[in-house]
């Protein structure tokens, strides 16, 4: 039993499309297409992984039609029965092909592999020798003419992509270990999720969004109990992972590690005074304090806004207390074997009142994703409770039907105008949904348009979802209150950045 539900548990997880953070199976469409196969074994997700690539895609619907019995397995002939079976009678692997050209042409698998090479390099004068070889072998074994010509032009578009069943088993089971890994140490492989990106905030935006799907908590940053990685410890909640101070920009490990052994040895920061007196001059400089204080790390310490307002004289504060202690006049009047504690002037913060937009910007910029609410998802949200039809989150987008239109609310973040290699302008527009964000590409013959909803702070979004290798959208934006006449023919790419 208990070996049956090491293999099941993780084939529930990935029947669920719940692929995130699984190797190769972690892409929009594969989602899809993961969700709609619900892989039974192993054989089946090293299938998928062969399958999900340019030329074989137009297969998988067959494939998972094939698999639950919805479509009638055939194969070009009975020979081919015993190397088509495995997969329903498409060919999938590089593997079939040598087969098939070795029972059906009667090539050596050396031989073969020299066909399957020419195919892939598609030089007409070399594939045509090849075809005349294979049809005259063909032949040869007792096949007629017009099978063996069906049977060529059949493996021939293969040859050239397929992929290894070698390397497509030895994906599907690193693919397996991770679904397993994800399935029964869920808090532990999120949390190794969010380290092996520490230095790539997009990364760790989606991974912070996919997060919070689940039933796992992550604290906002706090110098006094972040670390310099992302790490998992107990409070009253349960295990919850603590921000890694060193994903931050601007912010080095180096200088982190002396401030939480610091921490460490003498106990929490208890005040701005008592950080100033116990840090020295050469961890910290202007950006990392700024980005410590703009992440909500030392929101303990008072308001964002005033602390960013006091930062010259934090710093001048913290250089004096450090040139004072190198000199050693702090212990000057340790005249009864008692050490004097250094003195520390008092720093006046001005007192503010951030809000929480303002809070909102500074964790995107520093952090890639924010823990402050944002009042405009709460909006999106409201809107979806009057028409569940309406598109808020990424989440919702992975479930819809494609080939329909769909409405799509989104906050405008951020724009940004590029120019193509072909020198033609156009424009890649931020969107955030409730739990992500999307890049949307609009073309040079749309960018007059742009300005009637670009500086919106939510674009309403007419469109037609198409998923190919990635998300895909093509449709209208609008501003959330002009009419439906914004022919805006865009392009939107799912953002884990779902990759």
């Amino acid at each position: 039993m208990k070996f049956q539900n090491l293999i099941i548990i993780p084939l529930k997880l990935l029947s669920k499309g719940d692929t995130f953070g699984v190797f190769q199976l972690e892409s929009a469409g594969m989602r899809k297409y993961i969700k709609e196969l619900k892989p039974t074994s192993i054989s089946d997700i090293a299938a998928m992984i062969a399958l999900y690539r340019p030329g074989p895609m137009e297969h998988i619907d067959r494939f998972i039609r094939s698999k639950y019995g919805k479509e009638k397995i055939s194969y070009p002939h009975e020979t081919l029965k015993d190397i088509l079976a495995e997969t329903y009678g498409i060919i999938v692997y590089q593997d079939q092909v040598l087969k098939i050209a070795q029972a059906f042409g009667g090539y050596t698998l050396g031989e073969a592999d020299i066909l399957r090479k020419a195919m892939g390099k598609k030089i007409q004068e070399v594939m045509q020798a090849e075809k005349s070889r294979f049809i005259s072998g063909s032949i040869e074994k007792g096949f007629d003419e017009k099978l063996s010509n069906e049977v060529f032009e059949l493996i021939e578009p293969f040859a050239g992509y397929a992929f290894n069943k070698a390397h497509s088993v030895s994906y599907a089971m690193i693919a397996y270990w991770t679904a397993y890994f994800k399935a029964n140490y869920k808090i532990e492989y999120f949390t190794a999720l969010l380290n092996s990106s520490i230095n790539n905030t997009d990364k760790i935006s989606v991974c912070v969004n996919e997060l919070r799907k689940t039933e796992l908590q992550i604290l906002k940053p706090n110098i006094n109990t972040s670390n310099v990685n992302f790490e998992i410890i107990s409070n009253d909640k349960g295990r919850v992972i603590t921000y890694g101070l060193s994903s931050l920009k601007n912010v080095s490990e180096t200088s982190l590690s002396k401030i939480i052994l610091e921490r460490e040895k003498n106990g929490d920061f208890e005040s701005l005074s008592d950080f100033c007196k116990r840090v020295d001059s050469s961890w910290i400089n202007k950006k990392i304090l700024e980005s410590l204080v703009k992440s909500g790390s030392f929101d303990e310490f008072g308001d964002r806004g005033g602390l960013l307002d006091s930062i010259e004289r934090i710093l001048i504060q913290i250089n004096s207390i450090t040139k004072l202690r190198n000199s050693n006049q702090s212990t000057m009047f340790d005249l009864f074997g008692e050490e004097v504690e250094t003195p520390v002037n008092f720093i006046e913060i001005h007192e503010t009142s951030t809000d929480n937009s303002q809070k909102m910007f500074w964790e995107q910029e520093v952090m890639g994703v924010s823990f402050t609410e944002n009042p405009n998802h709460k909006k999106m949200m409201r809107i979806k409770q009057i028409n569940e039809e309406i598109i808020v989150s990424l989440q919702q987008i992975e479930t819809v039907d494609i080939n329909r239109q769909h409405t799509f609310i989104a906050e405008v973040k951020s724009y940004e105008k590029r120019t193509s290699r072909k020198g033609s302008e156009f424009m890649i527009v931020k969107l955030e949904l409730v739990d992500g964000s999307i890049d949307l590409m609009v073309w040079q013959n749309k960018l007059s348009e742009v300005d009637i909803w670009v500086h919106s702070p939510i674009a309403k979004i007419k469109a037609k979802l198409i998923i190919e290798t990635e998300k895909i959208l093509y449709g209208m934006i609008v501003q959330k209150s002009s009419p439906l006449k914004t022919n805006l023919i865009c392009k939107i790419i799912s953002n884990h950045k779902h990759q």
